[in-house]
């Protein structure tokens, strides 16, 4: 008998569990023992998951679908499912293209950089000479706010370049684009066009300034909480530049319920019922600080993923989110025994703020292979590939 065939015998012999992966070979990623089967969860490369059954008796080998893995799976918890009709979601997403016009003056503001003045090809090429001679008699590092108004005379509104010099840059490439274009000239004209212009990061829970914060549980955001009673922080205060930069706040909204403002700190886990009315002052305030809406908007952790899955929708923007830190592979197992957490960590609503916020999302960001790896497994489980 093979030595792999003596190690199943023996995870069978000690009873129903779960196998972590150290246990296994390299590619699997958890292994749930109901003797005499043994199901496996493979994660062969980044994105890709599969499943088997080993009758660790029989030597018998069965691929299995998500949902059979996660039926089997659950049976450890609540024992042999008889029932033909379970309730199933399906959280894959449509097909969405990125980035998505917002607004209408987009036409000024995104990726053509045109105001009303250029109407079609004529007039572009046109306008495109008339640039281009302008800018020749300036010097290479005139600013750009020194011409902006004669541009905009001509048809062409920011996002061209921030001085003489790059802008006719830009102009000689659509130029040459327009009149014998070659994949090189149309590469580099694209690369350098401005996509977003407002981005928004969204983490609601823990301190998050710029000093006086080590130490502190959970510091990080830019829309973040205001927190009135800060310690010694500057989390009370509504809006702070970022040292060091020109165009970058940190945004702080208050958790605000029927009784009024929530003043003291509360732990990320106790958040759950605040986010909503959250996301729609939020709305409010980011409208009334870009004097408009966001291009992109990023989520940071599940309460910032779910409020930046309301505030998605509710605006009609591309939405990011950061899978960072899930929760459910910080403690093991709590999938299936999420109920000796629910009291402290309230599991059942941030396995779902990440099911629903990962589904929706236009792209998903890691920061290191293990996030990944989270991701992959959180996505495996909801269905979606």
């Amino acid at each position: 008998m093979s030595a792999s065939s003596v190690r199943e015998r023996v995870y069978v012999a000690g009873g129903k569990g779960i196998l972590q992966p150290h246990d296994l070979f390299l590619l699997s990623q958890e292994a749930i023992v109901l003797p005499p089967f043994v199901s496996i969860a493979l994660r062969p490369r980044p994105g890709v998951w599969e499943y088997v059954r080993v009758n660790a008796f029989e030597l018998n080998v069965d691929n299995l679908s998500v949902a059979e893995y996660l039926r089997f799976k659950e049976e450890l918890v609540d024992g042999e499912c008889s029932d033909n009709y379970v309730l199933e979601l399906d959280f894959e997403p449509f097909n969405a293209t990125f980035p998505r016009p917002t607004r209408s003056a987009a036409i000024g503001n995104g990726a053509m950089m045109l105001n009303d003045r250029i109407s079609n090809i004529s007039k572009l090429q046109s306008s495109l000479a008339k640039a281009e001679e302008f800018l020749s008699r300036l010097l290479p590092n005139t600013p750009y706010s020194d011409f902006e108004y004669e541009l905009q005379g001509l048809g062409f509104e920011r996002g061209w370049g921030d001085t003489a010099e790059r802008v006719l840059e830009m102009v000689h490439l659509l130029l040459d684009i327009l009149q014998a274009s070659d994949p090189n000239t149309l590469e580099t004209f694209l690369r350098r066009i401005p996509m977003v212009f407002n981005v928004v990061i969204v983490s609601p829970h823990g301190y998050f300034g710029q000093a006086n914060i080590l130490g502190l549980p959970d510091t990080g955001g830019q829309v973040t909480r205001l927190i009135p009673e800060a310690k010694g922080t500057t989390c009370n205060q509504r809006l702070e530049r970022v040292s060091g930069t020109g165009h970058t706040y940190i945004l702080r909204v208050p958790f605000r319920t029927k009784n009024g403002i929530l003043r003291k700190w509360i732990s990320k886990f106790d958040m759950w019922p605040y986010l909503e009315t959250f996301a729609e002052d939020a709305s409010h305030v980011i409208a009334a600080e870009l004097q408009g809406i966001p291009d992109l908007i990023i989520g940071n952790y599940s309460d910032g993923n779910l409020v930046a899955t309301l505030l998605s929708y509710r605006l009609g923007i591309t939405q990011c989110n950061i899978a960072h830190a899930l929760e459910k592979t910080k403690h093991p197992d709590s999938d299936i025994y999420w109920k000796k957490y629910e009291d402290k960590c309230h599991f059942t609503c941030q396995f779902t703020a990440d099911l629903i916020a990962m589904s929706n999302a236009d792209f998903i960001i890691t920061r290191v292979l293990k996030a990944e790896m989270d991701a992959d497994y959180l996505q495996s489980e909801s269905g979606k590939d």
